[in-house]
């Protein structure tokens, strides 16, 4: 509604106001309007609407409830500041502080408000340390800023996270690379070594087989010899003389 004020004239503001209201309101609340006896010049001025329905809706508590809320309203954790902010001027201004003394009494409860209730105990101390020349707007600025340096630190840490796990996951490929080249060359030394030894093995029962072959043959060679002389019964040494 606060654009109304920019783009209608001054005569024209209060009726488009009050047709605004109007469309937007339930049936209950309507009737509840309607039937609150209102003047019809009452029922022309939107802020008189308006003022109705929050007394009824403030009707069941005074401003000493609304102040023991606003006491008790600190940020809860991960609560934007500005979210923050609102409920603290909405319990603000239903606890009525511009009716105590000056209009400066409501900024200093709220300012006292998120001293002592900001979530964040490093920015607390920080609008300590600005002394008594602290004020409600720069109070603002502090925990904007803290939350936007956080949010940056947040994106910064995640930024790091991501560059380590693909690192260790590069490292991890490559060791395995690696060791998978380094067990294939094993292999190959392995099946060679096995190799050369089945040839040398080979040669070997090769070499023995020629040896045996000729042994036998030596041995039956002997034993045809020796067969004349041994039906005369010649001993080994005579038949070896001969």
């Amino acid at each position: 509604m606060s654009t109304i004020d920019e783009v209608l004239e001054a005569a024209q503001r209060p009726v488009y106001k009050t047709n605004l209201l109007s469309s937007c309101f339930s049936t209950q609340t309507l009737q509840a309007v309607l039937s609150a006896g209102l003047t019809a010049a009452q029922l022309a001025d939107p802020d008189e609407i308006i003022n109705l329905l929050r007394n009824r809706c403030n009707a069941v508590r005074n401003r000493h409830v609304w102040r023991h809320q606003m006491a008790l309203c600190t940020q809860r954790p991960n609560q934007k500041a500005d979210n923050w902010l609102c409920e603290l001027r909405e319990l603000s201004r239903k606890s009525e502080y511009n009716g105590d003394c000056c209009a400066r009494c409501e900024s200093t409860r709220i300012l006292g408000q998120i001293v002592s209730g900001v979530a964040d105990k490093e920015v607390r101390i920080k609008m300590l340390e600005q002394g008594d020349a602290f004020t409600l707007d720069r109070a603002v600025t502090i925990l904007r800023t803290a939350e936007t340096s956080q949010l940056q630190a947040a994106n910064l840490q995640e930024d790091h996270t991501i560059n380590a796990i693909v690192c260790r996951s590069t490292t991890a490929a490559n060791r395995q690379t690696k060791r998978k080249k380094t067990d294939s060359a094993d292999s190959v030394e392995k099946t060679q070594n096995t190799s050369e030894k089945i040839v040398q093995r080979g040669g070997r029962n090769i070499g023995n087989a020629e040896r045996r072959t000729t042994s036998t043959m030596f041995a039956s060679h002997r034993r045809k010899k020796w067969a004349p002389y041994s039906k005369n019964k010649m001993s080994p040494s005579q038949w070896l003389s001969k």
